[in-house]
């Protein structure tokens, strides 16, 4: 399958990936390996010494218009966070109060 990637910054420390054609259940499972990567890396030759972690919040674009793709995924990227960081929330999980371990997942 060939994926086309977008990326672009959007605010300080958030970031834009807008993945052509691809489903929310793709999305999330890209950005989960992209944390997992994240997070196992070596990072010392760039002379950092901690360990790097990323929240993701995804959201599936479809018909609809753009503003509204980026507050859904920005709104599960918060839940992401508030749930204790290093993970993917998906927007579906921003419908019950309980997340489920497909739309919310830690390795």
């Amino acid at each position: 399958m060939d994926i086309r990637m977008h990326i672009a910054r959007f605010g300080g420390e958030e970031f834009v990936i807008f993945i052509e054609g691809a489903r929310e259940d793709d999305a999330v499972h890209w950005a989960e390996r992209a944390r997992h990567h994240l997070a196992t890396s070596d990072w010392s030759a760039a002379g950092i010494t901690s360990q790097v972690t990323a929240s993701f919040g995804v959201a599936e674009f479809g018909r609809s218009l753009i503003g509204p793709a980026i507050e859904r995924a920005d709104r599960a990227l918060y839940r992401a966070k508030a749930a204790g960081r290093d993970r993917v929330a998906s927007a579906p999980s921003l419908r019950s109060p309980l997340l489920s371990l497909a739309s919310m997942a830690k390795v």
